[in-house]
C-alpha cells in the first residue's frame, strides 16, 4: 500500500449547452458549462501528502459579432469561471470547501476589413479574484486585474499564407503588489500547403 500510495481513481462529470446563432447582422455563439472533477486516492490514509478532492467549476463563453456596415464590424468576447476546490470523501460523496475562484475575461473589439486585411482595436479585461475558507466562511484572498488597449492585424498574404499580428497593453493591480503595465505582442505566420 505505500508503494501504492499515488494510486487514485479520477471520475470526471461534465454538461454542456450551446448554440449558434447567424442572422443578417448578428453572428453569436454561446455554450454553458458545468463540470465537476473528483479524484480519489486509494491509500490517502498512509500518504499524507495525498489528499482526496473535488473540482467544480461552472463556465459561461459568449462571442458575439455585430455587423455595422459591410467593412466594419463590433466583436465582443468574455468568459466567465467560477470554480471550487474541495477536500472530498467518496465513501459518503461529500465534500468541504477550501479554495473558490471567480475569473472574468471580456474583449470588445471593432474590425474593419480592408482589401485582404483585417485591422482590429478594442478592450482587453481580465479579472480573477480567489478566495480561501475558514471555518466555512468565504474570505477574499487575492485580487488581479488587467485592463488594457488591444490591436490586431491579419494580413492575407497570398491564398496560402496569412500573417496575424497581436499586441496589447495591459495595466496591472494585484493584491499587496505595487501596479505595473507590461506590452505583449505576437506574430503568428500560418502557411498552408
Amino acid at each position: 500500500a505505500s508503494r501504492s500510495s499515488n494510486n487514485n481513481q479520477n471520475r470526471i462529470i461534465r454538461l454542456r449547452v450551446g448554440g449558434d446563432y447567424y442572422g443578417s447582422t448578428i453572428k453569436s455563439f454561446n455554450s454553458f458549462e458545468v463540470s465537476a472533477n473528483y479524484t480519489v486516492y486509494d491509500f490517502e490514509d498512509i500518504a499524507t501528502n495525498n489528499k482526496s478532492y473535488a473540482f467544480r467549476q461552472f463556465t459561461a463563453v459568449d462571442s458575439t459579432t455585430l455587423s455595422l456596415t459591410n467593412d466594419v464590424s463590433l466583436f465582443t468576447y468574455g468568459y466567465l469561471k467560477l470554480s471550487e476546490i474541495g477536500d472530498f470523501k467518496w465513501d459518503n460523496f461529500s465534500s468541504r470547501p477550501t479554495r473558490f475562484l471567480e475569473e472574468l475575461y471580456f474583449e470588445p473589439r471593432f474590425i474593419l476589413n480592408y482589401n485582404r486585411t483585417i485591422f482590429s482595436a478594442g478592450l482587453r479585461l481580465f479579472l480573477l479574484n480567489t478566495y480561501s475558507y475558514q471555518k466555512n466562511q468565504k474570505t477574499p484572498e487575492s485580487d488581479y486585474l488587467s485592463i488594457g488597449p488591444i490591436a490586431l492585424i491579419d494580413l492575407q498574404a497570398w491564398k496560402s499564407l496569412n500573417i496575424l499580428l497581436k499586441g496589447y497593453y495591459e495595466f496591472i493591480t494585484n493584491t499587496d503588489l505595487p501596479e505595473k503595465q507590461q506590452a505583449s505582442l505576437l506574430i503568428q505566420i500560418n502557411w498552408k500547403f
